[in-house]
């Protein structure tokens, strides 16, 4: 705290505490200058890692979240319409990508049982209910230990419950990200999207084989800018050789990007700014025109927006050029509010709001990157949402949770972010 006492100000009744390095945090109920001693443990053993995975993720079978440890008898009456622990029945098809890295195996109960469970204490002091709520099927959790108790393997969730682990499926942490531009990768670039795509080389009388290898779904690989005609189909040429011959590429298998030769209309020169391609699924930082980092991205499943229909209804990405407004180390994400909801996804990493309720954000359920599969945000791979937080402005300061950019000249300037179709 910059100052013993809350200073006043506009929209925050008791005042905001002035914070260091910078801003300043509304004085709410919600804010306490220490944690009460009593849930001190159990808010240290929920506390996040650095890296992109702050939590461990599952996803919901139908799991119940407990205030504290239940007995087996509590167990047996509490799940006895929930159906037998380890089954599961499929998403449905428009919820399928949220499934995509569930894996079957059990989770393992690495951990000891926390100190603050013993003797069938609650997780947090206060409450009274064994049961705060179910977790619906398919919606998702965040969690930090895995226990043994009462002869079974138990979760501590982020938000202070204990949820059984054998009522969830946990999620493998995928490992795509893309790439740093510079020196040694460049554009304009050729990802290559759902699935492989053939190699291809030149012959001396110029016709194009297949040379039985594949570029790896979801890779990428740099072009000299050369093109050739074959059989009533472009190729491309890359600077990839195999057997000291250029490979080629088919256009039509092929993602390229290429530069910007200008700012788009509203981003100033020097700035940091992304470029987002719809129907490329594709994202591109700059620094001013000097490109520094290109991936791929999962934008809304509903396509290119169309003009008059909801974005959010229509499950699109709005296009134009915006600015993060605020950005969040792990944000909570649901359709709906308060407690008694249907569907929620714990803990979102490395959120950035830039047309809120849109936002540039890690997807840890999926793999689906350079596809529409999104409710309308942009989807980006852990690893890139990871780096993206870190590049983009305005940072955030150690210790922090989140920024907000508009309207925060403290702050600093504003990332750009312009989407175009």
């Amino acid at each position: 705290m910059k100052k013993p006492e809350p200073v006043r100000g506009a929209g925050c009744a008791r005042g905001f505490w002035a914070i260091e390095p910078r801003g300043y945090v509304c004085n709410d109920p919600l804010v306490s200058r220490e944690p009460p001693p009593e849930v001190r443990p159990a808010f240290d053993a929920t506390l996040p890692v650095a890296g992109p995975f702050p939590y461990k993720y599952a996803i919901s079978n139908g799991a119940p979240m407990y205030n504290r440890v239940p007995t087996p008898r509590e167990q047996a009456r509490i799940e006895r319409l929930l159906g037998p622990a380890g089954e599961f029945e499929p998403l449905s098809k428009f919820l399928s990508a949220h499934e995509d890295l569930a894996a079957p195996q059990p989770i393992t109960p690495a951990d000891p049982l926390p100190v603050f469970l013993e003797g069938g204490k609650m997780v947090r002091p206060g409450r009274f209910d064994l049961v705060r709520q179910n977790i619906p099927h398919g919606s998702m959790l965040s969690y930090t230990k895995a226990f043994a108790a009462e002869g079974r393997t138990f979760l501590l969730s982020v938000d202070l419950t204990v949820v059984p682990a054998d009522r969830v499926r946990p999620f493998r942490p995928s490992t795509f990200h893309g790439v740093r531009l510079g020196d040694d990768v460049s554009l304009p670039l050729a990802w290559f999207r759902k699935s492989p795509r053939a190699k291809w080389r030149k012959l001396p009388d110029g016709a194009l084989e297949r040379t039985g290898t594949s570029f790896p779904a979801r890779s990428y690989v740099m072009l000299t800018g050369q093109s050739t005609q074959h059989a009533g189909a472009t190729y491309l040429e890359t600077k990839e050789r195999e057997g000291g011959q250029p490979v080629w590429v088919e256009q039509s298998d092929a993602t390229v990007v290429e530069p910007r030769p200008k700012l788009p209309f509203g981003v100033r020169e020097g700035t940091k700014w992304v470029h987002v391609r719809i129907t490329q699924g594709t994202l591109v930082a700059y620094e001013g025109l000097k490109p520094v980092f290109a991936t791929l991205i999962s934008p809304g499943s509903g396509g290119v927006p169309v003009k008059g229909i909801d974005n959010v209804k229509a499950s699109t990405t709005p296009t134009g050029t915006f600015y993060v407004t605020f950005k969040d180390k792990a944000a909570t994400m649901s359709p709906e509010k308060g407690e008694d909801r249907s569907f929620w996804i714990a803990d979102v990493p490395h959120t950035q709001y830039f047309h809120p309720p849109f936002a540039l954000h890690a997807a840890y359920w999926h793999e689906r990157f350079g596809e529409p599969t999104s409710a309308g945000c942009v989807n980006l791979s852990p690893i890139d949402a990871e780096t993206l937080f870190h590049w983009t402005d305005p940072p955030v300061p150690p210790g922090w949770q989140g920024a907000a950019g508009a309207g925060a000249p403290e702050n600093g300037p504003t990332t750009a972010v312009v989407i175009s179709r």
